[in-house]
């Protein structure tokens, strides 16, 4: 049972990470994304609707934060859930400068 508490505990931190570093990148605040990447935040992570940060941005339309995430290293070729790479997903939503910015690279 102690392990079971252990791993929810667990769970509950991550999502909670995964919250703040989103928020992070939303508000642009470098210094806060690296301490959560230097602290072992995974930026390809998938977050509970199994989205990376870099596809919820797309999703919001967030050019500047989608930029600052691919400049610490997200990976732009990581697909979600629903295999959707991030090129695709801006293509979807008609994200053209997404998908502009995402093409150069």
């Amino acid at each position: 049972m102690q392990r079971q508490n252990l791993t929810n505990a667990s769970l509950i931190d991550t999502r909670e990470k995964q919250r703040a570093f989103q928020d992070a990148v939303n508000r642009k605040d470098r210094e806060e994304v690296h301490r959560l990447l230097s602290n072992g935040l995974h930026i390809n992570a998938l977050n509970e609707a199994g989205d990376t940060a870099l596809h919820q941005c797309i999703r919001d339309g967030r050019i500047d934060s989608a930029k600052l995430l691919v400049e610490f290293g997200a990976d732009i070729k990581r697909t979600n859930r629903d295999g959707w790479s991030p090129v695709h997903l801006a293509t979807t939503l008609g994200q053209r400068d997404l998908v502009m910015f995402l093409l150069d690279k």
